[in-house]
């Protein structure tokens, strides 16, 4: 395997949106993804061990998965760090609730609108009808608590969350 360019390596990490290491061949931090600086409030600098600088965070977060890479410097090593996830800010729990409420209207309106022309097609005193009608029923139920939802959070488009860190 060719090694790799070290500034084509950490230039990919720090626009990673999931929380990444890279390491030198003694454990110190040679780059870092925006996310694995927020979450463990990381300084990259010449003296920032990972492993001791882990050990400071009460075992709150941890080292995953790791890969060593060939670079044109040296191997580093690529660390995953796993822990407690970062939580969306109310704004954007809110904006994901009225989206997801969104399609899941959507989606229960296609259901109440078969249904009812599935029940149109069936004589008034048939079981299936009866099945039918509460089909509906509850479909009109659903489509109230998606309705809250949607109130709940403003409906903004597609990639307007927050990173998924």
């Amino acid at each position: 395997m060719k090694p790799l360019p070290t500034s084509a390596l950490t230039h990919v990490v720090e626009h990673l949106p999931t929380p990444i290491v890279v390491l030198d061949d003694g454990g110190f931090v040679v780059s870092a993804s925006p996310c694995a600086v927020d979450l463990l409030a990381l300084r990259i600098d010449d003296n920032t061990h990972l492993e001791r600088h882990l050990a400071g965070t009460d075992g709150a977060h941890s080292v995953g998965r790791r890969s060593l890479i060939p670079t044109d410097s040296g191997t580093h090593e690529l660390v995953a760090i796993v822990g407690a996830p970062v939580p969306l800010p109310p704004k954007d729990v809110a904006a994901l609730a009225g989206a997801v409420a969104h399609d899941f209207n959507n989606l229960l309106g296609v259901i109440m609108n078969f249904t009812t022309l599935a029940a149109a097609t069936l004589p008034p005193g048939s079981p299936a009808a009866s099945d039918l009608r509460e089909v509906l029923a509850a479909s009109q139920r659903a489509a109230t608590i998606a309705q809250r939802l949607q109130e709940l959070g403003e409906v903004r488009p597609a990639g307007r969350f927050a990173e998924p860190c």
